[in-house]
């Protein structure tokens, strides 16, 4: 059957109830409950993916909006703030792109940040497998809210090969106050920096080899103050291993320590990393997207492997093991269910099937588990290779994005990428969250001091983004980059 591409489609006609049994004695019974998925389309029915999505603000109505990394594209759905998404515009990654035609680029991630000092977000995607390897920022129009100046600014000075994906943080606090790049490849793993000029330049940095292994590759990265000493670091995983690089506050980054993420060594698919404190001791820990055995779908080696921090740069070198039954390959962080304690959002691809999906995993807030009660959404599509969360429709709850990657081989039995949005109707909720706006973010009162590595999300918007580093920089006693 041929779908529309211009209008959303709904699976099944009443809301998607799913009710789960704590084993625990000390807890009470808890209903999970998301309406019906809900699907979109992609720019072009004829290319694959997403294989990342971001959420933000992009026209400043107030109305958190969606982009997905497309092959060739960014999908930019644009969100009325009931959680729907009527609307969509697509910026082609390569000039010679058009919609609907098969295109060129592997974008596996998109970056929304304050890249330019305007007070907009910026939009960021590496082009992973494209004779332009390189990083495609599209800078925001300042004179029109959710355009971008066009054409797209490439950098390529730096970036090597294969970039996969990209962190904002700042490497460098005794020098400016700008928001700074660390960038992940992945064939013969890198981390590369680069010092950002606050108006949209990027000049490279150093660099650090992860592995020179064949069977190494980089995937995923995540930010936070792993150390506790008010500086942002990053997490990496490159298929064998998760990296901790410390912020050594000089433009440069400090290998910590590593921990394996496989059950056994070699030829893993360590696709993604999420940090949270998942038992509540104040330290960042790292739940590890574990694919399994590369190249072996039927491998059982897989799972959400979480390591717990101790606040000094380390990790765990014993992993606690989630089985979801097939490969994962995105996670995400967050309370599903409004209970104080952060839960885990995968993707589950499960190549091996005609369906995706995503898995909720309840945390207990000691660093455990309910893996007696996790919540499986079905994707509308095949291949879910990556997930996102927010509260797309401003309730307070978070609600949930599969991104599902299709299956394009040129043919007939063509399966275009799209995405399914799971709105969460949990009963009992409080204030409902503030949508994130893309403007410049508040100076802080006198009174207020500076947080201790909990939540990277500092000013507790729903998203761990440049705003957050703002105000760090004036929690120092710097000035904001953006007066």
């Amino acid at each position: 059957m041929k779908l529309s591409l211009n209008k959303f489609f709904w699976v099944g006609p009443l809301a998607f109830w799913i009710l789960i049994g704590c084993l625990s004695g000390t807890r009470d019974l808890w209903a999970q409950t998301f309406d019906a998925g809900q699907g979109y389309f992609l720019s072009s029915s004829v290319n694959s993916g997403p294989e990342g999505i971001g959420i933000g603000d992009l026209d400043e109505d107030g109305n958190l909006d969606l982009v997905t990394a497309d092959n060739g594209f960014l999908s930019l759905f644009h969100g009325d703030g009931a959680g729907g998404f009527p609307s969509k515009t697509a910026l082609a990654t390569r000039p010679s792109n058009a919609t609907g035609t098969i295109a060129a680029d592997d974008n596996e991630s998109v970056l929304l940040f304050e890249g330019t000092g305007d007070g907009h977000l910026d939009l960021l995607a590496p082009n992973l497998l494209s004779q332009f390897t390189a990083l495609t920022l599209f800078k925001s129009n300042p004179a029109v809210a959710g355009q971008f100046l066009t054409p797209a600014t490439r950098i390529t000075q730096g970036v090597g090969t294969t970039p996969a994906a990209v962190a904002p943080l700042h490497l460098n606090p005794g020098q400016d106050n700008f928001i700074d790049l660390a960038l992940i490849t992945s064939n013969s793993p890198k981390v590369r920096t680069f010092i950002g000029d606050g108006a949209g330049k990027f000049t490279p940095g150093l660099s650090f080899t992860l592995s020179t292994s064949p069977s190494s590759a980089g995937e995923g990265i995540d930010w936070g103050d792993m150390n506790e000493d008010g500086l942002t670091d990053i997490v990496v995983v490159d298929r064998q291993r998760a990296w901790v690089l410390l912020n050594n506050g000089m433009s440069g980054l400090v290998h910590s320590g590593s921990a394996t993420s496989s059950l056994v060594a070699g030829f893993h698919l360590e696709f993604d990393v999420a940090l949270g404190d998942f038992n509540g001791d104040q330290h960042l820990d790292a739940a590890v997207a574990n694919g399994g055995i590369f190249g072996n779908l039927t491998s059982t080696l897989h799972s959400v492997a979480v390591f717990l921090g101790d606040g000094q740069g380390g990790l765990s070198q014993t992993p606690t093991s989630i089985d979801l039954g097939s490969e994962v390959s995105d996670v995400e962080v967050g309370d599903f269910d409004n209970d104080g304690n952060l839960d885990i959002l995968a993707a589950v691809p499960d190549f091996l099937s005609t369906q995706g999906k995503a898995a909720v995993i309840r945390g207990n807030g000691d660093g455990t588990f309910d893996t007696q009660g996790i919540v499986e959404l079905p994707a509308l599509g095949i291949g879910t290779v990556c997930v996102a969360t927010a509260d797309l429709d401003k309730d307070g709850r978070l609600d949930v994005v599969l991104g599902n990657e299709g299956l394009i081989a040129g043919g007939p039995t063509d399966i275009a990428g799209n995405i399914t949005v799971y709105l969460s109707t949990l009963p009992d909720i409080g204030t409902a969250t503030p949508t994130p706006t893309a403007t410049a973010s508040p100076t802080p009162t006198p009174t207020r001091t500076p947080i201790e590595s909990q939540d990277p999300d500092i000013n507790r918007d729903g998203f761990r983004d440049a705003k957050d580093l703002v105000i760090l920089l004036e929690q120092q006693g710097n000035q904001s980059p953006n007066p």
